[in-house]
């Protein structure tokens, strides 16, 4: 006899059980280092998915769940990412694994089907370039919501128009993306100040995972790394005592900190899952963001 294979409800109830432990250990954007708590809550993880012939991981796939099988997608007892679960070996991980393939009709994928039920203004994105003038003129930051195909070309545009800022890493922690969050910040304030240098855009990668801008982020511990400014239009460039801060004595051109006209801020999300109530816990000053939904 080959070996069970888990229906789709089976794994769904599994997910929900997740939902019984205190801290989601895919959820780093609580914690910047692996906590006794974060490595409590991912054993226990283990734990609920395990039976008498195979034990989960999380995190780690191993190279059957990547030959054999199936994956399913749902979403995480905070509503704020996705995880992949395996049909056989039940290995659960916060990382899209390379053999995962959509499953078609579904709302939960963030088709542009589901477009239509939101309330939010909507784009093709052959128009971004076109939004993104309007809301400069009305002096908005854009907040762009898309799924996950639109959102990969969503940041192909803006690594030619611009920089992109990588979010993953201030979200999930080293445990789960190997880069420090230190590195993290420090390779994020590089990108902030190659724009400003540039007088170009800056997107704010989101994807799946939103960091605690508000109260891990933008502290007055990391105001030489990542102001809240950031997500104020207009302001972290003409505050220079803010962003001169962020200058190393590399970056400075003839010892000033040269911050050029047409620096400009975006933000993208995968929504879903994200939602707006979610992002809005966590990053300052949505409420004067220009909220915008785009299809491919």
């Amino acid at each position: 006899m080959g070996e069970k294979e888990y229906s789709k409800d089976e794994l769904e109830a599994i997910v929900k059980r997740l939902a019984a432990v205190s801290m989601d250990a895919n959820d780093y954007s609580k914690s910047f280092s692996g906590s006794k708590e974060m490595a409590a809550a991912e054993k226990e993880f283990a734990t609920l998915v395990k039976d008498d012939k195979n034990e989960a991981s999380m995190g780690g796939v191993s190279e059957k769940s990547l030959t054999t099988g199936k994956w399913y997608r749902f979403l995480n007892a905070q509503g704020t990412c996705y995880l992949y679960i395996h049909n056989i070996t039940k290995e659960i991980t916060a990382i899209r694994p390379e053999n995962y393939v959509d499953e078609p009709n579904t709302t939960q994928q963030g088709g542009d089907d589901d477009v239509n039920k939101t309330k939010e203004p909507t784009i093709q994105l052959r128009q971004l370039e076109a939004e993104l003038e309007r809301c400069k003129n009305a002096q908005k930051i854009p907040l762009l919501l898309c799924n996950e195909e639109t959102h990969d070309n969503v940041v192909t545009f803006f690594k030619y128009k611009g920089f992109v800022l990588d979010c993953r890493p201030l979200a999930l922690g080293g445990i789960k993306t190997g880069t420090k969050v230190e590195e993290a910040l420090e390779k994020g304030r590089k990108t902030i100040v190659a724009a400003l240098k540039n007088g170009g855009r800056l997107l704010v990668d989101i994807a799946f995972d939103c960091p605690d801008f508000k109260t891990k982020i933008c502290t007055m511990k990391n105001k030489e790394f990542f102001p809240h400014q950031v997500f104020s239009f207009g302001k972290l460039a003409s505050t220079k005592i803010v962003y001169e801060k962020l200058y190393r004595d590399e970056d400075k051109e003839s010892g000033q900190c040269a911050a050029r006209d047409g620096f400009e801020v975006a933000l993208v999300a995968v929504s879903p899952p994200l939602t707006i109530e979610a992002l809005t816990e966590r990053i300052p000053g949505i409420s004067l963001m220009e909220v915008i939904r785009v299809t491919s």
